[in-house]
């Protein structure tokens, strides 16, 4: 995955001591309470209650697999998955909807997890290899599965955990759920962690299903017009625009990794990304999945009749410090033809590798078919909007139009020279910014007007908002959005691929005139409205997260966004080791840098970084995996100093170290 990616595993941990917090007599001791677990967790548990977790993020720390391969490996189809998926994510939906509507009805229940629970699952973690601690994990909600609801061969949490992600994947209902919990396989119950409150399940629920809807409206409304990788295209860039990578966070917040860090606190990694996006494009009546590495998460879909990879995470370019609505195009659509360095990201890991052999089998060829011959996509590094039966974004400062109705790219003259321009499409308006103010087109008249004056120097749309900067932090300038409701019944949601809803019609869309140009910018000031006012946008602060139980008392952290002192350019490291430490992995260590937050670890088989992956190391060494043998190696390290200035992240990059090079040789 892109620079901040790299998985860390948490092995089967024996959840004894969840037993005894939920039904059993409390001890007061956390630490004797981690020691029984311990003690658990090097012997052979069997069947019965076992915690475990699965998260993918920024920090590339080991870990071991306890048990995680001693159940059986089976090749499944899709069909069948689909099957075990579907009812997981229903009964899951539907009790969590039923208890937040009337507690007493529900086969769910949910609780606050307390003070000692907490710090015991943190010791956990810690002794099996992991070197953060969860401060936000503050509800457990318990379901009740009906018989059946997986396969009969699934008696242990770390094989349940495969339908758990993908379901909390595909059920926007789950959009609050961690991918941490337990499986009491006697009596057929599933404990699942989350950061959000018992009090505000039901407002995060209302509030992401509300985005995800609003993100798909433009998909609702002309559907019948956009094939389905214009639909992937579209999502594809909603999902990018709307959210940032968490940057040194991701190994102490469980926040980072739920859906709605992605549609709601626009904060998130990997997994986040997609998970929101499978669900808006199954949402749109596509077929797709989330699929894993073992550093890394991604979604496949199905277009044309052949499987194709989307990666949003890796077109995102925000966690360089670059602005807002850079949105890349790398990754939409890739298939059989990607190169090494991605099949090397993106190879399956074990757990996932029996599930998708349709998917891995049947990748298609290069994607560039279903986009305009004359226009590189790749090439492209803002939004690209629909309006019109067509794709609107600016590239190198100019405004361009395609469709797939004539396959052609269209200039859009009539504006002045200006720098910063991009394009955002809203509610059939499309919007056109940049250092000589912001425009107005009705592209149905190719008609413009200027609505502001001042210097615009960002701009995206997402979810029908339309967010613009003037050189600092992005603000709301227009909110089409809809309101909030009340969670919607598990049955009226789209969890997987569904046609659009029976007698849904599409409003009547305006044919584009082809080679049509946007009239002159009108220059009367009578027609340039008054600028409305810069409304404050609700900018989610890493720095703040949801109270903490009562009586937890985290360990010290150091901050990651220090709130005084000089904010300089940390040193430059240099790589004091490197080697084959394993089969097809690299062990990289380098000397340490006073005051850096994190360090960047590039590698490339190119010795001149032409083709490069970047690790993200919270510590001074990192292991670097799915390489491939008998192929050289280059690498280089750098320190990397993060600060919140004025309620922007910002960055200073220490120059790369002197490059090394390294043969994998097994």
């Amino acid at each position: 995955m892109r620079s901040k990616k790299a998985r860390i595993r948490i092995a089967c941990i024996s959840a004894f001591c969840l037993a005894v917090a939920l039904v059993g007599p409390r001890i007061s001791d956390a630490g004797a309470q981690a020691r029984i677990v311990s003690s658990y967790v090097s012997g052979n548990p069997g069947s019965g209650i076992f915690r475990y977790m699965k998260v993918i993020g920024p920090s590339d720390q080991a870990s071991s697999e306890k048990n995680s391969d001693s159940f059986a490996r089976r090749v499944e189809s899709l069909s069948t998955d689909d099957t075990y998926i579907n009812a997981l994510g229903s009964a899951l939906s539907t009790q969590l909807l039923s208890f937040l509507s009337n507690p007493g009805a529900s086969s769910a229940y949910i609780d606050d997890v307390t003070g000692s629970e907490l710090a015991v699952l943190n010791q956990d973690l810690i002794n099996n290899g992991y070197d953060g601690s969860y401060r936000d994990i503050v509800t457990k909600v318990r379901f009740t599965l009906p018989a059946g609801t997986l396969p009969s061969g699934v008696n242990r949490m770390d094989s349940a955990l495969f339908y758990l992600e993908q379901a909390i994947s595909r059920y926007p209902t789950l959009c609050c759920l961690f991918t941490m919990g337990s499986y009491d396989n006697v009596n057929n119950t599933l404990t699942v962690y989350s950061p959000v409150p018992k009090s505000e399940l039901s407002n995060t629920i209302s509030t992401y299903q509300q985005t995800l809807e609003d993100m798909l409206k433009v998909i609702r409304d002309n559907g019948s017009n956009m094939s389905d990788a214009e639909k992937v295209l579209y999502l594809h860039d909603q999902v990018v625009a709307i959210t940032e990578y968490s940057v040194s966070r991701s190994e102490v917040y469980s926040r980072d990794y739920i859906p709605a860090a992605t549609l709601i606190y626009n904060l998130s990694v990997c997994q986040s990304y997609a998970a929101a996006l499978n669900q808006a494009l199954r949402s749109a009546g596509l077929t797709s999945y989330v699929l894993y590495s073992n550093s890394h998460a991604w979604v496949a879909v199905r277009v044309g009749g052949s499987w194709y990879y989307v990666d949003p995470t890796y077109d995102d370019s925000k966690v360089y410090g670059q602005s807002s609505d850079m949105v890349k195009h790398n990754y939409v659509l890739v298939g059989n033809n990607a190169d090494e360095s991605f099949v090397a990201s993106h190879t399956l890991s074990t757990e996932y590798a029996p599930h998708f052999t349709e998917i891995t089998n049947s990748l298609g060829g290069a994607a560039d078919s279903f986009f305009p011959s004359q226009i590189n996509i790749k090439n492209i590094t803002s939004q690209m909007s629909y309006a019109n039966r067509g794709f609107y974004y600016a590239d190198n400062n100019i405004i361009y139009k395609w469709s797939r109705t004539n396959n052609q790219r269209e200039t859009l003259s009539g504006f002045p020279t200006a720098s910063s321009r991009r394009v955002a499409a809203l509610d059939s308006f499309v919007y056109i910014s940049g250092t000589d103010g912001l425009y107005k087109m009705d592209p149905g008249s190719s008609s413009a007007t200027r609505i502001a004056t001042e210097s615009i120097t960002g701009m995206y749309e997402a979810a029908r908002k339309l967010y613009v900067s003037k050189g600092g932090a992005y603000n709301i300038y227009l909110n089409q959005s809809s309101p909030v409701g009340t969670p919607s019944p598990a049955q009226t949601l789209s969890p997987y691929s569904t046609p659009l809803p029976s007698g849904y019609t599409p409003m009547p869309v305006t044919s584009a005139t082809p080679g049509s140009t946007a009239s002159a910018v009108p220059t009367s000031t009578s027609r340039i409205p008054t600028v409305p006012p810069y409304p404050t946008a609700t900018i989610y602060d890493p720095t703040v997260v949801s109270p903490l139980p009562t009586g937890y008392t985290p360990g010290p952290t150091s901050s990651a966004y220090p709130d005084s002192g000089n904010f300089t350019t940390p040193a430059k490291t240099s790589i004091s080791k490197l080697s084959n430490s394993a089969t097809r992995a690299a062990f990289v260590k380098w000397k340490k840098v006073k005051g850096a937050t994190r360090y960047q670890v590039q590698y490339s088989p190119s010795k001149s970084f032409n083709t490069k992956q970047i690790r993200v190391s919270m510590t001074s060494s990192v292991t670097i995996a799915n390489l491939f043998k008998n192929k050289t190696y280059y690498f280089r390290v750098r320190a990397v100093k993060i600060k919140r200035v004025n309620g922007v992240i910002a960055y200073k990059y220490a120059p790369w170290s002197a490059k090394k090079k390294l043969k994998i040789k097994k």
